[in-house]
């Protein structure tokens, strides 16, 4: 991959982040905190950068190598949806929340997979 294409998958990121803190900002709230960060964040942080590397470092170019680029993020994002599934058949959740969270997983997977 192109070294430009690498500051663009690492910068996207960073990119949105701003942009909602300037939104959430100009809407009155009180701007959110850059300084501490809590252990739970770290942990939410290093769990969310494992499972990049396996959706679309590991699974997503094995998938490749047997089926089309769209096919193979859609596959990835069926396999990502079905992955958390166990975490909305706890108590209070609700396969109505797992709904929404596939119908955001699904096509975010497939439009990563162009990424």
């Amino acid at each position: 991959m192109a070294p430009g294409l690498y500051l663009v998958a690492l910068g996207v990121p960073f990119a949105v982040s701003a942009i909602a803190a300037v939104v959430w900002t100009a809407a009155g709230h009180a701007a959110p905190g850059i300084g501490t960060v809590s252990a739970l964040e770290l942990v939410i942080f290093v769990l969310v950068i494992g499972e990049e590397i396996g959706w679309r470092g590991f699974l997503l170019p094995r998938l490749r190598g047997h089926l089309s680029l769209p096919a193979a993020g859609l596959a990835t994002g069926v396999i990502w949806s079905l992955w958390h599934l166990p975490l909305y058949l706890q108590p209070g959740q609700g396969l109505a929340a797992f709904a929404v969270f596939a119908w955001w997983v699904i096509p975010f997977a497939v439009v990563m997979a162009f990424v």
